[in-house]
């Protein structure tokens, strides 16, 4: 019996290191696997192997990059649209709304949840008139104003419970949810043609009602309800808000960051040929893809490798992702209250090819550039990125120095002497070392 047992424990000793040399020797191999094919030495084969794709996969997907469902494409949707105006209507018709500044984004959190579930549910749209949409925004309402047209394919993966068939082909900047007798109904302007349309939803009022009440008349009203400015857009909010707006110090990112922005792209530094640019700055070449780094602080990227769709992912919301990626590692917020927006989203049907850019967002403002209608433009064809163009520009708050601007009621009159438009406030970088605020045309 002590030998049986003796041999028993003998036994159990082996089989547990034996276990443990394999599980070392088991990771030891999928190391090695992964630091191959981080050199890129081998990248078409590690790229073509579908237990090498699988590996990489499970590693997003453990890092909590990727997650499946819907027709989202498989992708993690981070979220690149945040209103830039946000009205809230009484039963009265008096209004508590916000605009220039970050505390958009606050009253935007506690509405989004709705906003995602109107999205969602809303049935089949109805043209409707302006008369018919003038009447709702009069209501007890939540109106939210995004400054750039946003595919509602995308913003309801982004908020709500993934694609709404019904609303997906259109877009549409202004978008209001609004009592329609006991229930709910979103309403929205698509763009460009400037449609108004109505959807019902099963949502009760007072999904509506209980987000609404602890917030109180501040004085604001829409340019339709006023009427004193020929050729004003007539949803342009008036505020009573003082506008000292803080200056901003602007400068290029930093050239030690240029060198981590080669894996964005899909290179590999320790493969990759460096050339020194005419102007300044490097290109960086590898197979078919360049990337030049300009030291003022323009990315461009040429390629017909970089592969950032599959086949099945090819959404907008999955083209939207894979370019936001890009973006936001090239631009990098440098404070919580900045962000990107999306800017604009097209398809060109016959060449497979996405374009899309990103504006980014400072202060609760848009940045405008001189030479650039974004911050951000990415082209994606046949599920490659074929060409960007990016302008990475970091941003700190100046020492001290505001800029007291003229009241919009002021500005409003002056661009309907000069033949209407919509005035709204924005940084403008002409690269130079200080960014300041100031009124433009939209």
């Amino acid at each position: 019996m002590w030998r049986e047992w003796t041999l028993s424990r003998r036994f159990s000793k082996k089989f547990v290191l034996e276990a443990g040399k394999n599980l070392l020797i088991t990771f030891l191999i999928l190391s090695l696997l992964f630091l191959i094919g981080e050199t890129g030495l081998f990248r078409g084969a590690y790229e073509a192997s579908p237990l090498f794709r699988e590996i990489g996969e499970f590693a997003q997907w453990l890092r909590g990059e990727r997650t499946s469902g819907g027709d989202t494409g498989g992708v993690l949707l981070s979220e690149a649209a945040f209103p830039a105006t946000m009205a809230i209507t009484f039963e009265d018709g008096s209004r508590h709304a916000a605009k220039y500044s970050t505390r958009v984004r606050n009253i935007y959190e506690r509405f989004k949840a709705l906003l995602g579930e109107a999205l969602g549910s809303a049935g089949e749209p109805e043209k409707i008139t302006a008369d018919i949409w003038r009447e709702a925004l009069g209501s007890s309402s939540v109106y939210f104003d995004f400054l750039y047209a946003q595919p509602l394919s995308v913003l309801s993966a982004w908020v709500g419970e993934g694609k709404n068939e019904g609303i997906s082909a259109h877009e549409a900047r202004r978008i209001l949810i609004a009592r329609d007798a006991d229930s709910l109904a979103l309403y929205y302007i698509s763009e460009p043609d400037g449609e108004f349309f109505k959807s019902s939803t099963p949502l009760g009022y007072f999904s509506l009602e209980s987000l609404i009440y602890n917030y109180s008349p501040n004085g604001v009203y829409f340019e339709y309800e006023d009427s004193k400015h020929n050729g004003l857009d007539p949803y342009f909010l008036f505020s009573s808000d003082i506008l000292n707006v803080q200056s901003m110090e602007a400068r290029p990112a930093a050239t030690d960051f240029f060198e981590t922005l080669l894996p964005v792209f899909g290179m590999n530094r320790y493969v990759a040929r460096t050339t020194p640019l005419a102007g300044g700055g490097e290109e960086y070449v590898e197979n078919d893809m360049r990337l030049e780094l300009h030291p003022g602080g323009l990315i461009r990227f040429k390629s017909n490798s970089f592969s950032v769709l599959h086949p099945e992912d090819s959404s907008p919301s999955a083209a939207v992702e894979s370019a936001l990626k890009i973006a936001s590692a090239c631009l990098r917020p440098t404070d919580g209250r900045d962000h990107l927006n999306l800017h604009s989203l097209s398809y060109d049907a016959e060449n497979h090819e996405y374009t899309v850019t990103f504006s980014y967002i400072l202060a609760g403002l848009p940045v405008v550039y001189p030479d650039m209608d974004s911050a951000a433009q990415i082209k994606i064809k046949n599920g490659t990125v074929e060409n960007a163009v990016i302008y990475a520009r970091e941003y700190y708050p100046a020492q001290e120095q505001h800029k007291l601007l003229m009241p919009d009621r002021q500005q409003a009159g002056i661009v309907s002497h000069q033949g209407g438009g919509e005035p709204w406030l924005v940084y403008t970088d002409r690269g130079e070392a200080v960014v300041t605020a100031g009124w433009d045309l939209n």
